[in-house]
């Protein structure tokens, strides 16, 4: 199984890996998430999310700086939560959320050997 770490995250993030861009960005921010949190597939909580998020914005650490910048690439939880490619853990929005075994599936294709 491929780990979080070879998961290449660019501006924009994982395209063309779950139909829509909004959960493509929602999908790359839990990755990173993942990546720097001990580099495994894990449910990751809103309060790990947003100390990713901040560390790399503040940072500059890509894709999150130039994401942050674009009023148009914006993350949507709910949608990529909807069962296909991850899932809350508990209350929508409150819990953790994880990928399924398709959420990982579809970004294979942006994984390093």
């Amino acid at each position: 199984m491929i780990k979080p770490s070879q998961i290449v995250l660019r501006v924009p993030p994982l395209t063309g890996t779950m139909k829509k861009t909004e959960r493509e960005v929602a999908a790359a921010l839990i990755v990173r998430a993942c990546q720097v949190n001990g580099d495994e597939w894990k449910p990751v909580d809103p309060l790990e999310l947003g100390l990713v998020i901040t560390a790399d914005i503040n940072a500059g650490t890509e894709p999150l700086a130039s994401l942050n910048r674009n009023p148009f690439c914006r993350p949507n939880f709910d949608l990529l939560a909807d069962g296909t490619y991850a899932r809350w853990t508990g209350e929508p929005r409150k819990s953790a959320i994880e990928f399924t075994p398709a959420g990982i599936e579809a970004m294979k294709r942006w994984a390093t050997p």
